[in-house]
């Protein structure tokens, strides 16, 4: 649950703290000033939810730049299924990776959620209640290292969040 019991908060911070940095410039973009023009792209409520979204424009690298008017305003709902809490300490101290997109994707590296299938690690800010949780791109069956399935109350098919 998010700070004050409402739905949890989806906000999230880089690899030390530091919000991620957008790095996808289009090939040959060419900009109008000396600032460097950000493209269109689409809004991480669409990768999370599937929901009908406006194209954003990120006037920064900070989370909720990635995310639509309408997604900022309503929030989303995304499948408990793709829902997992993060419960050991090595779990919860991952980070997201800065590579520009929504989803951390495994490299085979020593970044141990590698063994994670692509997600997305939320709830884990300072004024968030709760464990960091992680948004799986695809549901899937297997037991993940480090993580378990949220316990939710029977029927429960989605979690709403809330962009901040």
């Amino acid at each position: 649950m998010g700070a004050g019991g409402g739905p949890p908060a989806l906000h999230d911070t880089g690899a030390g703290g530091v919000p991620p940095a957008s790095h996808e410039m289009g090939a040959g973009a060419e900009a109008v000033s000396r600032k460097r023009q950000r493209p269109s792209k689409q809004c991480w409520g669409h990768e999370f939810s599937g929901s009908a979204c406006e194209p954003v424009e990120p006037q920064s690298g900070a989370f909720r730049e990635h995310f639509c008017a309408a997604c900022r305003n309503r929030g989303l709902s995304i499948p408990a299924d793709r829902i997992w809490a993060a419960v050991t300490a090595e779990a919860a101290s991952q980070k997201n990776r800065q590579s520009g997109g929504a989803w951390n994707v495994s490299d085979g590296g020593l970044f141990s959620s590698s063994a994670w299938p692509a997600h997305r690690i939320v709830n884990q800010t300072m004024g968030c209640d709760g464990p960091p949780l992680v948004i799986l791109r695809e549901r899937t069956p297997q037991c993940l290292p480090g993580l378990s399935r949220l316990p939710l109350p029977a029927g429960c098919q989605s979690v709403h969040f809330k962009v901040r």
